[in-house]
């Protein structure tokens, strides 16, 4: 937004009243589009993004995690783990 009030204030001044509201117009129509048109694309990439997660968590079988709950997921399974053969050796 920032650029095309620049190129209004350099391009829509002078010859007149209506050279200034046709350009006025102009720049302001393409603003809008060019603000649209980055809203959709913005929209879709995010929508693809949702997507690849869903398909990773189709493929994996469980809601992806965070790389932190992750590890301290996989430390507590390997600590569970070696905490069995201890029970059975003091059982037994």
């Amino acid at each position: 937004m920032a650029s095309s009030t620049l190129l209004w204030l350099f391009f829509a001044f002078g010859h007149g009243f209506w050279s200034f509201l046709w350009r006025s117009s102009l720049i302001g129509g393409l603003a809008f589009v060019g603000a649209m048109v980055a809203n959709l694309a913005e929209r879709k990439l995010e929508r693809e993004v949702e997507r690849v997660r869903f398909d990773m968590h189709r493929q994996r079988g469980y809601h992806p995690l965070s790389c932190a709950v992750a590890w301290r997921l996989q430390d507590f399974q390997v600590e569970k783990r070696m905490r069995r053969p201890l029970r059975n050796l003091l059982s037994g």
